[in-house]
């Protein structure tokens, strides 16, 4: 491993051949920024002072991703109607409806005069590039803003903060399906009654499940706070559940990521139909996110400790993220961010490095308002009738009219929706609001860390909810939940709104101590592909995702117990078979074993079986680009989609039954949009097929009385008729890729 690094560090040493420098402003302290390119064009800056530091940051992002920079600072605050026209005003009001501009500047307002530099220095570095193109616009200016016609703005620090407010605290910090988990509930009740809806709706959506693997082990942690969703009280009014719910109002994708741009009632019929389609993990579904396993110094083998962290943002052109090295000022730091953040994601500054992927807690809760009819909006809080704040925004139309709205906002936050029939509007309460720039700014500070003590105090300043970790020279590893998360009230379901009148309000945040975290943990190793932190830990209030028995982390666990110590280069390899391997095969090979063991060699519902066993779960394409090397992942697709129709779907009403019935086996010729995912109806599943084994109460028998071998049977039955009729009996003929109909060699 010494060889390595020193190989490592020459060769970056020699790649740093040509570099440039900016002149000082005469109105800051006299510096000089030198702005060094490496063989792969990666800038590096160098400077004295944090603001020049900044400034040539700023100023190789607008060189290198002007275009994309100015898309994402006009995404993140609704204002792409106006470059772009008519079919993005829905998109700009949804994005305007979930921030308060104002709650933003005063942060930045309130910084300290050396943090200030890091925002005003980025600005001010992206703005001289800007002033440079349009000396030159015939040759610096990017072709696309030709292409849409119109040109770039200058910058200030709200603009750098409100990226990454719009792309890392609103998308991954910021979810919820509290709605959609109540109208779910109401068709419940009105299929099973009262008591028996509230019992399936905890088997379809249970907020913890101790058969959940944890990135710190059970013996070394446990959450302190419990939670019985027995005894949960269901506190808000029920919904119609016609009502358009959050999660099929959400601007529609195509499969290159690009928004389609369709009317409201189109929009929702695409998200609907994709959810039916891919689930979760298909176009309609939400991100996901990202793996990591840290190996500290008693299991690394030729180093002090590896990190291996694979974030999963999806395919974009330029890339989500940009590296950077910046040097100088107290930073000594080089890595990568997401849209160029002033705080690097992740890096390393040869004492610490340092990753990320999304945590999943719950750090969102919805509050159903009640509306006066008499006042308009009034809303009851505390006995009184409150007015609500409110701004009027205009969204300026390319070639269109001009469009103005209400945002309006309570004493929770910001109005999502309202049902007029009852008089509710919901609000979204986040337990980051007013945080989002000490977030990013404890992403900058933390470069600075060189130990655990230092690192962990920029960790408690971080409010979203993304997993930190943490690797040292001296082979020390640690992570932390980090994130701000609310104090409830005894008896409120985090899963479903409660009421805003006061009674529900939250006593507070719970306190940094109480984040999961672990340091040098017994095994040697962190690892987390977005699963629970640590046992009895509250999983997120989406109904896509769930914490339970069957969980995709298994897999990176399992490569790593399988040796006591791994070189770099094995810990690397842990990406290529995490990244082939069929995660539905281990979970669900046994059942299917059991359930044809009776049979007759010559059955083909047990050759199928036969041949899964034979397989190693790992999919290796053909020469063709096209075909699989093995049928397994035909053959569980389509078992899993009969079993979950036969099961799952069939005991879900409509129209959330579709929420359930995806295989999550990637369907669409462009190929996966990032990792694959057990679907939620998997993970249902498989607790049903537990029996009496899994600690989820199966209130509703998803087999409908019939012996579970014989359901397991039809669904095999199903697939030897479908994947026959399609390709011929010849099963090693099946081998499928992307779900797509294209038959083997």
């Amino acid at each position: 491993m010494k060889n390595r690094n020193r190989m490592i560090v020459n060769c970056v040493t020699a790649s740093l051949m040509y570099y440039w420098s900016l002149p000082a402003l005469a109105e800051q302290s006299s510096s000089e920024i030198k702005i060094v390119r490496d063989e792969y064009g990666m800038p590096h800056i160098y400077a004295n002072d944090t603001w020049h530091l900044f400034y040539g940051y700023g100023y190789v992002v607008a060189q290198d991703r002007l275009f994309q920079m100015e898309m994402a600072r006009r995404s993140t605050q609704g204002t792409v109607a106006e470059v772009l026209g008519k079919d993005f005003v829905k998109f700009d009001k949804d994005i305007r409806r979930n921030y308060w501009p104002d709650a933003i500047r005063a942060q930045i307002a309130a910084l300290s005069p050396e943090d200030m530099s890091i925002l005003q220095g980025y600005a001010d570095g992206m703005n001289a590039w800007i002033d440079k193109v349009n000396t030159n616009p015939e040759t610096l200016l990017p072709k696309q803003f030709n292409t849409f016609g119109f040109t770039p703005k200058r910058w200030e620090p709200f603009d750098v903060a409100m990226i990454f407010v719009g792309t890392m605290a609103n998308r991954f910090s910021d979810s919820t399906s509290e709605i959609d988990n109540l109208a779910l509930l109401t068709a419940l009740k009105d299929k099973y009654g009262v008591s028996q809806g509230m019992a399936v709706f905890n088997q379809l959506k249970w907020l913890v499940n101790p058969s959940a693997p944890t990135t710190i082990a059970v013996q070394e942690s446990n959450y302190p706070l419990k939670f019985n969703q027995q005894n949960s009280q269901t506190a808000a009014l029920l919904p119609r559940y016609d009502l358009p719910a959050p999660m099929l109002d959400r601007p529609a994708k195509g499969a290159d990521g690009a928004l389609l741009a369709l009317t409201a009632g189109k929009n929702r019929e695409t998200i609907a139909a994709q959810f039916a389609q891919g689930g979760a993990n298909g176009l309609a579904g939400y991100p996901t996110t990202s793996n990591m396993w840290v190996i500290g110094k008693s299991k690394a083998q030729d180093a002090k400790a590896i990190m291996v962290n694979g974030p999963q943002f999806g395919w974009y052109a330029p890339a989500y993220t940009y590296g950077i090295g910046l040097h100088g000022a107290g930073y000594d730091v080089t890595g990568n961010t997401p849209f160029a953040y002033p705080g690097l994601v992740f890096g390393h500054n040869g004492v610490i490095s340092w990753g990320s992927t999304a945590g999943f807690g719950d750090d969102v809760d919805i509050f159903a308002e009640r509306l006066s009819a008499e006042k308009p909006g009034y809303y009851l809080h505390n006995g009184k009738w409150v007015k609500m704040l409110s701004r009027e925004e205009t969204i300026t139309v390319k070639n269109g009219q001009a469009e103005t709205f209400t945002v309006w906002r309570t004493v929770h936050g910001n109005i999502l929706q309202t049902d007029q029939t009852t008089q509710t509007a919901y609000a979204k309460s986040r337990a980051w609001d007013g945080k989002e720039v000490a977030s990013l700014l404890a992403w900058t500070h933390q470069m600075k860390a060189k130990n655990w003590q230092e690192w962990t105090q920029q960790a408690a300043k971080q409010a979203l909810t993304i997993n930190w970790y943490y690797a040292d020279v001296n082979g020390n590893i640690g992570y932390v939940h980090t994130g701000a998360y609310p104090d409830r009230q005894s008896g409120h379901d985090p899963r479903l709104p409660v009421p805003g009148t006061g009674k529900w309000d939250w006593k507070g945040l719970l306190p940094f101590e109480m984040n999961p975290k672990v340091y040098n943990p017994q095994s040697g190793y962190i690892a987390n592909w977005n699963n629970s932190p640590q046992k009895d830990y509250p999983a997120s209030d989406l109904f896509a995702f769930l914490w339970g028995g069957a969980d995709r982390v298994t897999e990176i666990d399992r490569l790593l117990e399988q040796k006591p110590r791994l070189t770099a280069d094995q810990a690397w390899d842990v990406i290529r078979q995490t990244s082939r391997q069929d995660l539905n095969l281990r979970l669900f090979l046994p059942t299917l074993q059991a359930a044809t063991s009776g049979l007759t060699q010559s059955d083909p519902r047990r050759q199928l079986v036969e041949t899964l066993t034979r397989w190693d779960g790992i999919n290796l394409l053909n020469d063709d680009g096209k075909t699989w090397q093995q049928p397994g992942s035909a053959i569980l697709n389509v078992w899993l989609t009969s079993m979950l129709k036969r099961t799952v779907v069939a005991a879900v009403p409509m129209p959330f039954d579709k929420w359930y019935s995806a295989s999550g086996y990637e369907t669409t010729q462009d190929g996966p949009t990032g990792s694959l995912n057990i679907s939620v109806g998997a993970k249902i599943l498989y607790e049903a097929v537990q029996g009496d084994k899994s600690p989820i109460p199966q209130a509703v028998d998803l087999f409908a009385g019939k012996p579970q071998q014989e359901v397991v049977l039809a669904a095999l039955e199903d697939t030897w008729e479908t994947l026959s009729k399609r390709y011929g009996n010849n099963v090693s003929n099946w081998n499928t890729c992307n779900g797509l109909n294209v038959p083997g060699k």
